[in-house]
């Protein structure tokens, strides 16, 4: 800080000390924590926004493709809807919160979170089908993943070797070679739960086989 010599010691000058209270008070004002909206953005600018757009869009699609595939477009369609919408108006909040920021490098730099955003979105595209479908799985592919996949692979009940048919909640797999038809459930679309035995029979057989 400037000071002013006195004969009787060393102060502080209040010109300064005034002009210092003006910047401290005005310092918001003259550099703002926010870069502004580019009043005419650059290719680069424009793909790093469409790039955030469509990171946007893939997020806000989660609730449609997980309720889908659980089977609760008819019986929730209303939640479903305002979870896209919920999660559409965060990501349009956050694009507008912090665009200006990521978007403010000088030439192509201006394009790299575009091109991250767009990685992503990709990636959440074609990810979350199949990771929807792995946690509602149908019961036939349940049965494969948890039985005719593990340990009846090897059993007279793989894949290839038996017919099945749902009834009644019930999955009922029956060996073409012949044998004890395994009863199992809950055997739904969209479920979440495992198929387990429904009679002692065919706890029998997957006990016989180590399931």
């Amino acid at each position: 800080m400037l000071v002013e010599h006195h004969a009787d010691g060393v102060l502080p000058s209040a010109g300064r000390v005034r002009g210092v209270g003006r910047w401290v008070t005005r310092e918001q004002a003259l550099v703002p924590h926010r870069p502004a909206w580019p009043a005419r953005p650059n290719v680069f600018q424009v793909a790093t926004l469409a790039g955030l757009g469509w990171l946007v869009l893939v997020c806000s699609a989660l609730p449609l493709t997980f309720g889908m595939r659980a089977h609760l477009l008819a019986s929730h369609g209303t939640l479903l809807l305002l979870g896209t919408g919920a999660i559409a108006v965060l990501g349009i909040g956050i694009v507008y919160r912090f665009g200006p920021k990521l978007m403010q490098a000088l030439g192509a730099r201006a394009v790299v979170p575009g091109v991250v955003a767009a990685f992503f979105a990709f990636l959440g595209g074609q990810w979350q089908g199949p990771i929807a479908d792995h946690f509602f799985a149908g019961p036939y592919d349940r049965f494969e993943r948890e039985y005719a996949d593990d340990c009846l692979a090897a059993s007279p009940y793989r894949r290839d070797a038996v017919q099945e048919r749902v009834e009644d909640r019930v999955l009922t797999v029956t060996p073409v070679s012949g044998g004890t038809t395994l009863r199992l459930g809950p055997a739904e679309d969209g479920g979440t739960h495992p198929l387990r035995p429904v009679d002692r029979a065919t706890r029998a057989v997957l006990d016989q086989y180590g399931c």
